[in-house]
């Protein structure tokens, strides 16, 4: 009944057709890939029943009924049929309303539409013969409202200092407004299977530099939800695309992403030397943004090694060109990080200095996991300078923005830090039980788990 859509008429015809095939098995029958044409049968069949409903459909609606075939994934919204069709977007919602009023679409939940499977064999079967090039200018418009949107959510989750995304053709004209980091979350865990067959999609026609921009656009989504074998296997296709093609920024942000992965992962040596290798792109193609992100992750794999003077080394460097750039995330992260090897090493007073400044930097471009990164370090560098009043306020307002904005750094331990306030109240001195100062806090550990 699945595989016949639920049709009366396609449940029918196969019934008739397994009668006179008693040695058919239901099993390879339904592995076919032409079970429209399996279907027809004499002067009936589930693409005449399809014919009869298509054709009368008002000329606009059959234009977005076929377009509607080509979509790589397997729901969608009135935003993303707008940019197939090409069509203003209350224009989109009139038409899926009426498709789904003459059963030719499903409306799952509020806004979401789909096409059975057999359905859209038939309506991708019309949009092929349409004239040439417009399946392909569908799928690209697709494609850049796909791009562009994802872009824009993954401002909600740099959570360290990134490559400058590139984004190729115009903006779309219509596109959900994603302000906030609950909004832009949402929104990726709906759209996540429809952009990662997208990703498929155009790495099996060959459209390269689709699937390494859209890669791109969701490193940071993938980074911080996974899974990272998923998000692993993604990255090294889009490097070995840019590779072929001789795209060069791509590569390097390819191999950007993946070091990343590699340092969750917990293997550094690997982490290093792909970061390695993307920092010597980014330095012959002249491209200082990806030279910020890359001095920065190296220079906290050198932390996270213990080698503290490396570090500073490389994250200082980020932060100069941070400077030079205007790159305000840049500056901020590196602040953080040249403050948590300050409080390593014992010099409590420049690492409150220096987190002090993150957090202004933070505030003032409005990166909220940076602020609460910054939040919480110092709440931990006040405690353990004995200053507790200060330390119980910090770890107040830390837990206040954690509770509106669910962040997670990849740079973080793996115990929860939010702040315990109770605990700083109660806190005896700046040593633990053993003598020794604590562990600084590490940045925002507040996003859904990762599964690796």
């Amino acid at each position: 009944m699945e595989l016949c859509g639920y049709l009366p008429l396609a449940t029918a015809l196969l019934a008739g057709r397994l009668a006179h095939h008693p040695h058919w098995h239901l099993a390879e029958f339904a592995a076919t890939r032409d079970r429209l044409g399996e279907l027809a049968t004499s002067n009936r069949a589930v693409a005449a029943a399809f014919d009869t409903s298509y054709h009368g459909l008002p000329p606009e609606q059959r234009r977005i009924f076929r377009c509607l075939g080509l979509h790589p994934g397997t729901d969608t919204d009135a935003y993303a049929a707008a940019a197939l069709a090409g069509i203003p977007l209350s224009q989109a919602r009139r038409e899926l309303e009426a498709l789904y009023e003459n059963h030719l679409i499903d409306s799952p939940s509020t806004g979401r539409y789909r096409l059975h499977d057999l359905i859209r064999t038939y309506a991708r079967t019309l949009a092929e013969q349409d004239p040439a090039g417009g399946c392909d200018a569908g799928i690209g418009r697709l494609l850049e409202y796909y791009q562009h949107t994802t872009q824009s959510a993954d401002r909600h989750f740099a959570n360290a200092p990134g490559p400058t995304p590139r984004t190729v053709g115009a903006a779309p004209a219509a596109a959900p407004d994603l302000p906030t980091h609950r909004q832009a979350l949402a929104w990726m865990h709906t759209e996540r299977a429809n952009l990662i067959a997208c990703i498929h999609h155009t790495t099996a026609t060959a459209h390269h530099s689709h699937a390494i921009r859209l890669t791109a656009a969701l490193a940071s989504f993938l980074r911080l939800q996974g899974p990272w074998d998923e998000a692993t296997a993604l990255h090294q296709s889009a490097a070995t695309a840019a590779r072929h093609t001789h795209d060069r920024h791509g590569e390097a942000g390819a191999l950007w992403a993946l070091s990343l992965l590699r340092y969750l992962r917990g293997d550094c040596t690997a982490a290093a030397e792909l970061g390695q290798q993307a920092l010597d792109l980014y330095r012959t193609i002249g491209d200082r943004h990806g030279r910020v992100a890359t001095l920065w992750s190296l220079g906290w794999l050198r932390y996270e090694n213990g080698d503290y003077a490396a570090a500073v080394d490389l994250i200082q460097q980020a932060l100069g060109l941070s400077r030079t750039l205007g790159h305000r995330d840049g500056e901020a992260y590196a602040l953080w990080a040249l403050g948590r090897t300050r409080a390593i090493t014992g010099d409590y007073a420049a690492a409150v200095d220096l987190i002090q400044q993150a957090l202004d930097v933070s505030r003032t471009f409005g990166s909220r996991i940076g602020e609460l990164a910054a939040l919480e370090e110092l709440a931990w560098l006040r405690a353990v300078t004995g200053e507790f009043a200060v330390a119980v306020d910090l770890g107040q307002q830390a837990l206040g923005l954690s509770r509106t904005h669910d962040g997670r750094s990849p740079y973080s331990d793996s115990r929860d830090h939010k702040p315990d306030v109770n605990r700083l109240r109660r806190s005896p001195g700046s040593t633990s039980a053993t003598g020794a100062s604590p562990a600084p806090a590490s940045p925002s550990n507040h996003l859904t788990d990762n599964t690796s």
